[in-house]
């Protein structure tokens, strides 16, 4: 038995000879007071955990790989994601299980998006309704994610990068250059922890709009450097604002132009 740190006198941990530990938790109502509670059916005492009873809500039969199998029940992979997410945000900076929690969530949900996206959607629109604590804790947590993985899902839940709280993305200096294989103009953005985001407009967009000169590359490099301004303020509300539809690249359109 491992006493707990709060109440010595209960115990929600116990530690085999072998260091395999077993902890007992249980789903956290009301005010968080420290102290664990107790599970008199099982001789013990569990620690509650906010956020639990979405995490265990609807396990799935699995096998731990022992002997000849365990069964055993686990949580959903999509709660599971979720869940770390959101814990991640709750232990305070430094600590590294935040670090892990956050890499188990985007290690789940790169193949959740594959594998699994309507129940990952359903997960999110059933965590999002719990609350806007929980929603804002999932955003803040999804926004420092790795870009892909943080695309891949506002992709399938449908929500835009500008959800994200105080996400914006700045341009970067460097000049652009011209992708002939695209026939488009690329250059490139930052987001708010310095992540690269890559853009493209079209020369069809650059000599319907911009002025440049039919077909030559050069004259589009500079009708892009003449009105980079104008372009990029384009570029920024459409990263931000429209439907994630390119998980690599945001291409700025003629379409996009006219309405701006």
């Amino acid at each position: 038995p491992i006493p707990h740190f709060v109440d010595g006198r209960k115990v929600t941990a116990y530690q085999a000879k072998g260091k395999l530990r077993v902890d007992f938790l249980t789903p956290l109502v009301g005010p968080d007071t420290g102290r664990p509670h107790d599970l008199p059916a099982l001789r013990t005492s569990a620690e509650p955990l906010r956020f639990l009873d979405f995490l265990i809500h609807d396990p799935e039969p699995a096998i731990v790989l022992y002997d000849m199998g365990i069964p055993v029940l686990v949580p959903a992979p999509q709660r599971f994601a979720l869940h770390k997410l959101i814990v991640s945000r709750r232990r305070q900076a430094g600590n590294p299980k935040r670090d892990k929690d956050m890499q188990q969530a985007e290690a789940l949900i790169e193949i959740l998006a594959q594998k699994r996206p309507f129940e990952l959607a359903e997960a999110w629109r059933e965590a999002c309704g719990r609350g806007p604590t929980w929603r804002q804790l999932l955003l803040e947590a999804l926004s420092i994610a790795e870009p892909e993985i943080r695309d891949a899902l506002l992709k399938i839940v449908e929500e835009p990068r500008a959800s994200l709280p105080k996400f914006d993305v700045r341009f970067d200096d460097e000049t652009a250059r011209h992708d002939f294989d695209r026939k488009a103009v690329r250059f490139n953005g930052r987001d708010i922890h310095g992540r690269q985001a890559a853009f493209l407009v079209s020369d069809e967009t650059l000599r319907d709009h911009f002025d440049a000169k039919a077909p030559m590359k050069e004259e589009c490099l500079k009708a892009f450097q003449q009105n980079r301004a104008a372009i990029e303020r384009i570029a920024r509300h459409k990263y931000l604002y429209a439907a994630i539809a390119d998980l690599e690249l945001t291409v700025v359109t003629a379409a996009d132009v006219e309405e701006a």
